[in-house]
């Protein structure tokens, strides 16, 4: 599917890092705080604050539920994320496809979630993302991987399995509308980095 709409997945994973660079310096608080008043206490704020929120998985969590149980892929960076790429207005975009109408394709939430991990990671390193840098494919290959049994422990779950669906539905909801699907009216690397909590 992605390969009908871009020349090669390389492309596609390059629009996803596009998006992922302009939205997660906001979503994660990746800049300096006032106390940081040189240009090596901004380098070091900004790598600590990577660390952390790559430390257990942090950026895969959004904030706790009603119950107060954690909301494990569901952190607001992943929803954005999701929504700029697949759900843009462009003539690429991926809500024209019947598996994008009803949710979001968890393979297609895992490949945004290895990319902002990518993306975290570099911040990381560099306390931000040099023009030059490229994500590598097996390091994205293994985010990936890694994250799957998460996941798919996240969807098996009784109370989370549902939770998660419901909120894949939902960021749909939030995109498709003013979008007439054609025959549908209508719609109203360290492992610690992929933890999950199953409260």
């Amino acid at each position: 599917m992605v390969k009908l709409i871009f020349a090669d997945t390389h492309t596609f994973c390059s629009e996803i890092k596009k998006a992922t660079i302009r939205i997660i310096p906001a979503q994660y608080q990746l800049f300096p705080p006032p106390s940081a008043t040189t240009e090596a206490d901004h380098c070091r704020a900004i790598k600590i604050r990577a660390e952390e929120i790559l430390k257990g998985g942090t950026y895969l969590r959004g904030e706790v539920d009603a119950q107060g149980k954690t909301s494990n892929f569901a952190h607001d960076a992943l929803k954005y994320v999701c929504l700029a790429v697949y759900y843009s207005n462009s003539m690429k975009s991926l809500r024209q496809f019947a598996k994008f109408q009803q949710y979001v394709p968890c393979k297609a939430l895992l490949l945004v979630a290895a990319i902002i991990h990518e993306v975290l990671c570099i911040y990381k390193m560099h306390r931000f993302v040099p023009k030059e840098s490229k994500l590598s494919s097996e390091a994205l290959d293994s985010a990936f991987n890694t994250m799957v049994p998460k996941l798919e422990a996240v969807l098996s779950h009784v109370y989370h399995g549902p939770k998660l669906n419901a909120m894949l539905e939902e960021w749909v909801n939030l995109s498709m509308t003013g979008y007439t699907p054609i025959g549908r009216p209508a719609a109203a690397q360290d492992s610690n980095h992929f933890d999950i909590i199953l409260d």
